[in-house]
């Protein structure tokens, strides 16, 4: 288990937001983010989601377009394996617990 802040749900309750996205960032990203920011690794990713590599990069468009993920300035293309990518509604001030 791990505490989302409001912003976050408030985003992630956009109806624009598919659910595939929700559960990439909700499984994937937010989980491994520290401090507010996550670095992807897309393989993981596509076998959690059993996507493949164009559809997993729909799915994190979409969060760019919700404001639940950015990049780092400058950053261009498609994503890569190891970018880092930065969560602005994430509560920075709180670390992530997770339990199983």
């Amino acid at each position: 288990m791990f505490v989302i802040s409001d912003k976050e749900l408030e985003r992630l309750s956009a109806p624009a937001l598919s659910n595939e996205a929700r559960a990439v960032y909700l499984l994937s990203i937010r989980p491994g983010a520290r401090c507010g920011k996550a670095v992807l690794n897309l393989a993981a990713i596509e076998g959690l989601m059993f996507c493949n590599d164009d559809t997993l990069q729909d799915y994190l468009f979409e969060l760019i377009g919700q404001g639940l993920i950015e990049r780092k300035r400058g950053a261009e293309g498609l994503f890569q394996t190891g970018e880092p990518v930065f969560l602005p509604a994430a509560d920075r001030s709180r670390r992530i617990f997770l339990s199983s």
